[in-house]
């Protein structure tokens, strides 16, 4: 096995894929590989490679289970109730999206449901491949409870909502400012976020870099603070808007647990971890809203967006993706230390 990172796409994902055949069924490697490949190459390394040695824990912990199937429990036409069965999260998130791509394409528009699942890594995966089917992708997931609901933090400083990430995919065939000349790939529209002002991935980031939060993303024994560590370890991070995302936060998870039939955030947190979360996938497809003329309105608004300058969390993926393509990814070597690790360990 490589000692040192590969850095070009194919190389890292056949390394991947031989290495997680270590973990998973063949054809389930296959897939995590491109998912981690894709985390890393979209820039979004918080939810890549370093979140492989966690996910092997949390098998060994009995939190995920490598043999288990997602079940059916109810379909149909417009929406589907799928039970995950403790099975890897990115798995079965990546089945449900394809489910929903399929109901939209031939209804317009569907929902899928899903309890009793797990971490998916990186929701913006998920909406990108949605983009790829030119369909649009809103999905959510709940969590453990790790965020401190905006009005209860003077009384109450603990973890009681889930910063519950979300993320939204647009197809758009148009041409964007930020994109270099030499990729000709379709320009998704993606948001991608989770409710907390800092994902918890990128307050490790800050953490690990020894920096200060730019300003306060959540509080140090009630009080409002800008240290990632003290916020990580309390699981106290304050939600974006204050009082607005932490009632997006409710609705959200109320929605996941209702629909799928599955655990809300507050019954999430009786278990150790994060196990038996909820999500939910909802697919649309414009074709069937306004057939090819959709592809000219969402260009022609996009530029209007690009002429004003507007950004949001997830509008440098193609950027960003388009510069790693050409040149590679720079993953750090106690990265790929750690997972290297991490899969000698969990083969033992």
């Amino acid at each position: 096995m490589l000692a040192t990172p590969p850095s070009q796409y194919t190389e890292l994902f056949n390394t991947l894929e031989t290495l997680l055949q270590n973990v998973f069924p063949k054809h389930d490697a296959r897939i995590m590989a491109e998912i981690f490949c894709e985390a890393e190459f979209d820039g979004v390394h918080t939810h890549g490679l370093k979140r492989l040695p966690r996910m092997l824990d949390e098998i060994q912990q009995g939190w995920i289970d490598i043999d288990a199937k997602y079940e059916t429990l109810k379909d149909q036409a417009a929406f589907l109730i799928l039970d995950g069965h403790a099975a890897p999260g990115p798995l079965t998130a990546r089945n449900a999206t394809l489910k929903a791509i399929d109901k939209a394409q031939q209804n317009g528009l569907a929902l899928v449901a899903v309890r009793n699942t797990n971490h998916w890594l990186r929701p913006g995966y998920y909406a990108r491949l949605a983009t790829q089917a030119e369909t649009m992708l809103l999905c959510w997931t709940n969590t453990m409870p790790n965020m401190v609901a905006h009005a209860d933090v003077l009384k109450n400083p603990l973890a009681n909502i889930g910063n519950n990430p979300l993320a939204i995919g647009i197809p758009n065939a148009s041409k964007t400012e930020d994109i270099p000349e030499h990729t000709t790939e379709d320009k998704p529209i993606i948001f991608d976020s989770a409710l907390s002002q800092f994902s918890y991935g990128k307050m490790e980031h800050y953490t690990e870099r020894g920096e200060a939060l730019p300003f306060a993303g959540g509080y140090d024994k009630g009080e409002a603070s800008c240290d990632p560590q003290a916020i990580s370890e309390q699981l106290s991070s304050s939600a974006i808007g204050w009082w607005k995302g932490s009632g997006l936060s409710v609705m959200l998870d109320l929605i996941a647990a209702l629909l799928a039939g599955g655990q809300s955030v507050l019954e999430i947190g009786r278990k150790p971890g994060e196990q038996n979360i909820s999500q939910i996938f909802i697919c649309i497809d414009p074709k069937q809203f306004w057939g090819e003329s959709y592809r000219e309105r969402i260009g022609n608004l996009v530029l209007d967006l690009e002429k004003h300058a507007v950004r949001w969390p997830g509008k440098s993926l193609s950027r960003v993706r388009a510069e790693h393509d050409l040149n590679g990814v720079n993953l750090p070597q106690a990265t790929w230390d750690a997972v290297l690790s991490a899969v000698a360990q969990f083969s033992q």
